[in-house]
C-alpha cells in the first residue's frame, strides 16, 4: 500500500501524523458531520487487468468558512478511502485508504482544513476481491472517494474503471464444412494476457470442460474429470492447446461451449463457438 500525502492551499504544507507514538497536541472534539467538505476522486489509468494495481487519488476541500477536523478512532482507522462499485452497485471498502494512528488511551490527532484547504491523498488499489481474494472478474466497476470516518459522509463522483482479463480461451473447428455424423476436430487454446508468469489448470484437468449444446440443451461432453488435476506455468503471452473430437448429430445449429475455472488469475473464462451442420 503506497500514500501520498499533499495539502494543498497557496503553498504546500506538511501534514502531521502521529504514528503509534505520544502526541503533544491537545485533543480537539471531533465533529460529527461534514459539512462544506467536497469529495473528488481520479486514477492514473482508465483500466487495468485483474490483479494488477492501480493509483487511486482523493481529494477533500474545505470549501466553508470555518475550519473543521475530522477524527479517527483508536488504533489506525482510514480518514479518506476509496469505496468500489462493483457491476450491480454493490460496494465493499477500497484500499485502506489514509489514517491517523495514536497509542492505546491516547485521543486521535485528527486532521484539520482550514477553510479553503485542500488534503489529496494517493493510494493504491489493486484489482482484487476484499480481504486478499481472487482478481476481479472482468468487467466495469466505478471507484469513488469517501470520507471514512463520518456517518453519511459527502460521496464523490465515481469513476469509471475497466477490469480487463488476465485469460484468453478460444475454441476453433478445424473442419471447413460439417456435415451430420462428421468427425469435427476442436481445438481449445488459452492465452495469458497478463504482464506475468501464471499458473493454469491444464486442459486435461477437471477445472476444463467442453461440451456441445442445441435449443438451449447440453447433448454431450467433451471433456472428463481425472482425479489427477495437472497445472501449467504460461509465461507472458503464452497459450497451451489441446485437441478434441466431436462426431456431429443431424443437421441443425450448435454451439460448442468451453469454460476454465482459473482459480486466483481468473475466476471463470468462457468461450462459444457456433456451428452449422448442413446436408
Amino acid at each position: 500500500m503506497r500514500f501520498v500525502f499533499q495539502r494543498c492551499r497557496s503553498s504546500p504544507l506538511v501534514v502531521l501524523v502521529c504514528a503509534l507514538a505520544a502526541c503533544g497536541q491537545d485533543p480537539v472534539e471531533p465533529v460529527s458531520t461534514a459539512s462544506g467538505i467536497e469529495i473528488s476522486v481520479s486514477v492514473d489509468r482508465d483500466s487495468v487487468r485483474g490483479g494488477d494495481t492501480l493509483i487511486a487519488t482523493v481529494a477533500a476541500t474545505n470549501t466553508g468558512r470555518r475550519p473543521v477536523v475530522l477524527h479517527g478512532e483508536t488504533g489506525c482507522r482510514p480518514i479518506l478511502a476509496v469505496q468500489v462499485l462493483a457491476p450491480g452497485d454493490s460496494v465493499w471498502r477500497g484500499p485502506p485508504g489514509v489514517g491517523v494512528c495514536f497509542n492505546r488511551g491516547r485521543p486521535p490527532p485528527g486532521l484539520r482544513f482550514e477553510a479553503g484547504e485542500t488534503l489529496a491523498i494517493d493510494t493504491a488499489w489493486v484489482a482484487v476481491r476484499p480481504l486478499d481474494g481472487p482478481v476481479l472478474a472482468p468487467g466495469s466497476y466505478r471507484l469513488r472517494g469517501v470520507i471514512a470516518v463520518v456517518r453519511d459522509s459527502p460521496k464523490s463522483d465515481p469513476v469509471d474503471v475497466r477490469v480487463l482479463p488476465n485469460l484468453r480461451l478460444t475454441l476453433q473447428a478445424e473442419n471447413g464444412r460439417v456435415g451430420p455424423w462428421d468427425r469435427v476436430r476442436v481445438r481449445a487454446t488459452v492465452t495469458n494476457l497478463s504482464s506475468r508468469r501464471v499458473t493454469v489448470p491444464a486442459l486435461d484437468s477437471c477445472r476444463f470442460g467442453l461440451w456441445v449444446r442445441r435449443g438451449g440443451e447440453v447433448i454431450t461432453r467433451l471433456t472428463g474429470c481425472p482425479l489427477e488435476t495437472r497445472e501449467v506455468q504460461l509465461p507472458p503471452g503464452g497459450e497451451v492447446e489441446r485437441e478434441f473430437a466431436w462426431v456431429s448429430g443431424p443437421t441443425g445449429r450448435y454451439t460448442l461451449v468451453g469454460h476454465l475455472a482459473a482459480g486466483r488469475v481468473q475466476p471463470s473464462v468462457r468461450a462459444e463457438l457456433p456451428l452449422e451442420v448442413r446436408p
